[in-house]
């Protein structure tokens, strides 16, 4: 049957796709799996890789996630407050320690969920683990005074060059907007027919 939240479905899962709207499903996919949300996966089992607001929606994988003391590379990721420190995962780097950068196999050693990452000179692959910045809307943002900023309030960097932007505040709710380019809505709102609005699961028949 038709849903747009899993609290409609028997199954307890309302496999949404890329849409606001989807279809009540059986079950969640276990390691493996395909996948658009972590929703879409079981218990304990994260969607890896995918992007719903890239243009068009990135499809990632259910991958169970490493726990502390396992073995870890580019296709088995530790678990989210843990990092991949030669090769097996453990307690992540944090902010004024040395580190080693991310690549595009692995992510970097510092600890992420606290907003640290690890600040390395161009074609280094160590550097030392330093906090994020937080800018403002209109505000210069992606690579400034050499440390990397992002935008506050689930605002969007618009880039002007490789490592300079400024940040757009994101879309309020009943506002005109384009799904297919930034700004984004303001959270939880999606856009929607062209305008910010929360989602109705009651709509989705």
């Amino acid at each position: 049957m038709p849903c747009g939240d899993s609290s409609q479905c028997q199954s307890a899962y309302c496999n949404t796709g890329t849409g606001v709207c989807g279809t009540c499903a059986v079950a969640r996919g276990g390691a493996g799996a395909a996948c658009y949300r972590d929703d879409d996966c079981v218990y304990g089992v994260v969607c890896d890789g995918a992007s719903t607001t890239s243009s068009p929606p990135k499809q990632g994988t259910c991958t169970a996630l490493v726990a502390s003391g396992g073995d870890c590379d580019a296709t088995h990721p530790c678990e989210r407050t843990l990092a991949c420190k030669g090769g097996v995962c453990g307690t992540p780097d944090p902010a004024g320690q040395a580190c080693t950068a991310a690549t595009a196999k692995l992510p970097g050693t510092c600890d992420t969920v606290a907003g640290v990452y690890c600040k390395a000179t161009a074609g280094q692959t160590t550097g030392t683990c330093t906090a994020l910045s937080l800018a403002a809307p209109a505000a210069p943002c992606d690579l400034v005074h050499g440390t990397l900023t992002e935008c506050s309030g689930g605002g969007n960097c618009a880039l002007a060059s490789a490592t300079s932007g400024t940040c757009q505040a994101p879309i309020a709710d009943g506002m005109p907007c384009d799904a297919t380019k930034p700004p984004g809505c303001l959270g939880p709102a999606v856009c929607t027919g062209g305008t910010c609005a929360i989602a109705n699961p009651a709509s989705c028949q």
